[in-house]
């Protein structure tokens, strides 16, 4: 993981934890309520040598406050340059999706950590030249992450998330998206 994505973790993790204090004693409603919720948000890949970014929304199903499935859709909206042999080379996100069980634990009224395992893919394409390569990572995928609820609605979500792909593809991913529960 890059200082980059590091860094990141740390400041989202702070931020979550300030806002959890901050509405826990105005009783917003629980974080890990039972009931359909979607996020969007963006997500920074951490690949190998590039870091591009993509959209990403998520929509979810909590069958009770501790136990949750969702799936996810990225699209990638920032490329990143990196150098190869004195050329260089635009790395991007084409599009990302994933399965996911979900264990929640409520901390507080307004707050709760989740860990969530699944299925993930993700597809990426390098140009440079007018040569495009295009590659692929799929299989396991499993991470961490921490909810705030801010209102009775919508509240704030980080998440850190492993794939380890099953031909040796992998990403590191950090995601903060807004969420609302329907």
């Amino acid at each position: 993981m890059n200082r980059f994505t590091l860094a990141a973790a740390t400041a989202a993790a702070s931020f979550a934890a300030s806002f959890a204090a901050s509405f826990a004693a105005v009783g917003a409603a629980t974080a890990a309520e039972p009931g359909l919720y979607g996020n969007l948000g963006f997500t920074h890949y951490d690949l190998e040598d590039a870091s591009p970014g993509a959209l990403t929304a998520r929509l979810g199903y909590g069958f009770n406050e501790n136990l949750a499935i969702e799936g996810e859709l990225g699209l990638g909206i920032v490329e990143d340059e990196v150098g190869v042999l004195g050329t260089n080379v635009d790395v991007g996100i084409d599009n990302a999706f994933g399965v996911f069980a979900v264990g929640r634990l409520p901390a507080t009224d307004a707050f709760s950590f989740h860990g969530r395992i699944g299925y993930g893919s993700v597809e990426a394409e390098a140009s440079a030249g007018g040569f495009t390569v295009d590659e692929s990572a799929d299989g396991l995928a499993y991470g961490i992450g921490a909810e705030a609820s801010l209102t009775e609605q919508f509240g704030i979500r980080a998440d850190f998330t492993r794939l380890d792909g099953d031909d040796g593809g992998e990403a590191d991913t950090f995601s903060f998206a807004g969420t609302m529960k329907f």
